[in-house]
């Protein structure tokens, strides 16, 4: 059998890959690259992630999707979303199958066609209603954090007394379930990738009815663009649902 960790490079995944109990038991870690994490993101992989993951041994593979949009061939989520004329939505998880969820199966099922599959999920002990195997078709899988009971500030703690920075939190920077503080630093720590957010979002066929944000203004939706034409000092000036509902977790951060 086979044991890998789906890493999602947030905190919950960061802790467990400081785990040498865990880590003893695992052959390899995969990493689905939509082509749309934070820098930061990036910048913690680079800097922490694969250095550590050379220095015990274990080997990352990074996955990305592929799909055929108009004729051509593309592997970064964003160009595909633009090339389809949609966005990702709360609603359809059309996201995370077709790039993070899919692309591993891919790898899996072509280069250990025949060999029993154990996942290790990253879901921490009050995340437990996140837990979903049906994804991992005939896979066994492992959750080691609810295993011992560990919550999202536990995982923190831990990290810390390894000596390792606390990770971003991760997620594709045009994501839905973003949060108001997330979308606010992206508008005004890179601009450059709120006019991509803007971009994709004016693409989409049913713009503006549908909108990346939960940003509202008298409980109907704002565009990422009306925000930024209203813009003062604080994206804080409009309403913001939250949306109680998470993400299905599937996307491992």
């Amino acid at each position: 059998m086979k044991t890998y960790l789906s890493l999602g490079a947030g905190v919950d995944t960061t802790a467990i890959l400081l785990m040498p109990d865990v880590m003893d038991k695992t052959d390899f870690v995969m990493f689905a690259d939509t082509g749309g994490e934070n820098p930061e993101t990036y910048a913690y992989l680079n800097k922490y992630i694969k250095p550590y993951l050379e220095q015990i041994g274990k080997p990352l593979i990074v996955v990305h999707g592929e799909e055929k949009v108009r004729g051509e061939i593309k592997t970064n989520m964003e160009e595909a979303y633009l090339g389809w004329n949609i966005i990702p939505v709360r609603f359809l998880r059309h996201c995370t199958d077709k790039w993070k969820i899919k692309p591993m199966h891919k790898y899996l099922t072509e280069t250990y066609p025949e060999e029993k599959l154990k996942v290790i999920i990253g879901f921490a002990y009050d995340e437990i209603q996140r837990v979903n195997s049906t994804r991992w078709k005939d896979q066994e899988v492992w959750y080691p954090l609810i295993e011992k009971k560990m919550t999202r500030d536990d995982c923190v703690r831990y990290i810390l007394s390894k000596g390792f920075p606390i990770p971003p939190k991760s997620g594709c920077f045009y994501c839905p379930f973003q949060r108001l503080d997330q979308w606010k630093e992206l508008r005004f720590k890179h601009p450059d990738l709120w006019q991509r957010a803007i971009i994709l979002e004016k693409n989409g066929s049913h713009y503006p009815q549908m909108t990346l944000s939960n940003f509202k203004k008298k409980g109907s939706p704002l565009t990422l663009e009306d925000v930024d034409k209203q813009l003062g000092k604080s994206l804080y000036d409009y309403e913001f649902d939250p949306a109680e509902e998470e993400c299905s977790g599937a996307c491992m951060t």
